[in-house]
């Protein structure tokens, strides 16, 4: 069994999200050779992204809380608030450290077990056309869904339906998305736990 996962797989493993532990059991799925776990590698430098834009977005609230501290601590009255303000910041500030390092090891930790799918000149214009049909419209999302349509083409799934799993919380793959990968014999999943419970008895 092909499992296909993108850009929100990789965040919710580092960034221990609620469905982490059943993207965990893929992983070791995929360690034991129990599955194929199949990557596009635009995912990689999307999570990266995705992580930069979180880390701006804690900056801006951490300048904020420092500078809410620093007017605290002029009241006497609010030296615990200001105390609570700045040890907030450094949590914050620690938190960003955490999460870049926490990603790096999970992309190395997938890369040592999965399969990555290069960003082709095939799947940029097939990204075109399903740019074109509306069936996904994200600029990320379309490399990325292009991507594993062309990985589905090249290997030539022609099984059944349960050939190939696609797997991702993102909402934004929706119908027109699952009819179009139904065509190359492959399942699209809005959920990790889903993915985990429609495997499980055919693997344990």
């Amino acid at each position: 069994m092909i499992v296909y996962v993108e850009t929100n797989f990789l965040l919710e493993l580092a960034l221990d999200r609620e469905q982490a532990h059943s993207c965990r059991q893929l992983l070791d799925w995929s360690h034991d050779n129990w599955i194929e776990m199949r990557v596009p590698v635009y995912a990689l430098a999307e999570g990266q992204s995705a992580l930069v834009g979180l880390r701006t977005g804690r900056l801006k609230v951490i300048e904020s809380l420092r500078s809410q501290a620093r007017d605290l601590a002029r009241m006497t009255r609010s030296e615990t608030l200001a105390r609570m303000c700045k040890e907030a910041a450094e949590a914050l500030s620690a938190s960003n450290e955490v999460d870049h390092a926490s990603l790096n090891e999970v992309m190395r930790e997938v890369g040592g077990t999965a399969s990555f799918i290069p960003l082709s000149k095939a799947a940029v214009e097939l990204a075109e056309i399903v740019r074109r049909q509306g069936a996904v419209k994200g600029h990320g999302d379309l490399m990325i869904f292009a991507s594993i349509l062309e990985d589905l083409s090249e290997r030539g799934w022609t099984g059944t339906p349960d050939s190939a799993l696609f797997v991702t919380r993102d909402q934004d793959f929706g119908d027109d998305a699952s009819q179009w990968i139904r065509g190359y014999a492959c399942e699209l999943l809005n959920s990790y736990d889903a993915a985990v419970a429609r495997l499980k008895g055919t693997i344990e």
